[in-house]
């Protein structure tokens, strides 16, 4: 005998019942539980979890709390797998992308890489193409360590691969830096244009850049990529005279290709200039505090607050973050 069917105020009882279920459960996990989930999301599912609410948002944060560096290389002759196979990879853990450095081959396009990478990652972090006569990693797919230098035959790859793979290859270095801002600065010199003055208005630009997000003159670092056609010289005396001792400055000076910015609103010195270098610029982000508590105090009508830091654990009071305030 067949049961009589429910009412539609029965069925939507039972799917709101239903319903609330799977939630309840969720907000039953401590803290350890949901961390040891999230841990193991990949990248756009970890920010999308984020996003779900504060006490998600705070677990995620304390997460990928510490600087971090994913890399993955792969020799794969076709660009566009190549490519996807890299990002595919280093977005396989939690990481909020800060920047990219991408070294290939000569057998790549550069305009090409540029812009997938672009794609895949964003058009709001700054994307250095290197091209090189050899590269390094551990492989996308395998996770064997790699290393072909083209023109000779290193460890790690075999005769045969190697000779479909001539000067076809990628490594993809993503980085995430709490408390740092970080941009792409060229290094640009118009045609028959003496180099001094360009050299001048480049490092004037770093120092620039640096100020606006981090009301300090001097970056943390920076990074520079030279052009192999380019004499780096006066760009490195000029930046080591300019820079304080505690500015680290390492880089490449025959490696720059292309880059893209991290605020394509930016507009250095037009567009036709010849690109004699590139520098990444690693700034200190201005403080933004976070309230962790705040308690009223009803004897004199005032408020007990406390704040943290992007990248900080340690607890600040009213009084520290006024004084931080007052001395910028």
């Amino acid at each position: 005998m067949e049961e009589p069917p429910c009412s539609s105020s029965a069925r939507s009882s039972t799917k709101g019942k239903l319903s609330i279920g799977p939630i309840i459960g969720i907000n039953l996990l401590n803290d350890d539980i949901l961390q040891n989930i999230l841990t193991r999301l990949p990248a756009l599912s970890f920010a999308s979890a984020s996003c779900v609410n504060k006490s998600w948002n705070s677990v995620c944060n304390h997460i990928i709390s510490r600087p971090k560096l994913s890399s993955a290389l792969s020799l794969n002759p076709s660009l566009r797998d190549a490519v996807n196979e890299v990002v595919n990879k280093v977005l396989s853990e939690p990481i909020r992308p800060h920047f990219a450095i991408v070294s290939i081959g000569r057998g790549f396009d550069s305009n090409k890489i540029l812009r997938l990478i672009r794609r895949r990652l964003g058009f709001k972090i700054p994307v250095v193409v290197t091209m090189n006569n050899g590269v390094i990693g551990r492989d996308a797919l395998t996770n064997e360590f790699k290393e072909v230098k083209w023109g000779a035959l290193f460890s790690g790859i075999g005769d045969e691969e190697y000779a479909t793979n001539i000067n076809e290859g990628i490594v993809l270095t993503v980085g995430y830096l709490p408390g740092l801002k970080v941009e792409a600065i060229p290094l640009l010199r118009l045609p028959k244009t003496p180099q001094e003055p360009c050299v001048d208005h480049f490092v004037m630009a770093i120092k620039e850049y640096s100020a606006s997000v981090s009301g300090r003159q001097f970056p943390v670092g920076v990074i520079l990529f030279g052009d192999a056609s380019s004499d780096m010289k006066l760009v490195v005396e000029k930046l080591d005279y300019a820079m304080p001792r505690d500015t680290f400055i390492v880089g490449d000076e025959r490696g720059c290709s292309l880059f893209g910015y991290g605020n394509d609103s930016r507009n250095v010195c037009g567009s036709r200039g010849y690109i004699e270098a590139v520098a990444l610029v690693f700034a200190q982000d201005r403080n933004r505090y976070k309230a962790a508590s705040v308690r009223t105090n009803s004897t004199d009508c005032s408020t007990w607050l406390t704040a943290k830091r992007e990248g900080h654990q340690e607890l600040l009071d009213g009084q520290t973050i006024l004084h931080d305030i007052t001395t910028l």
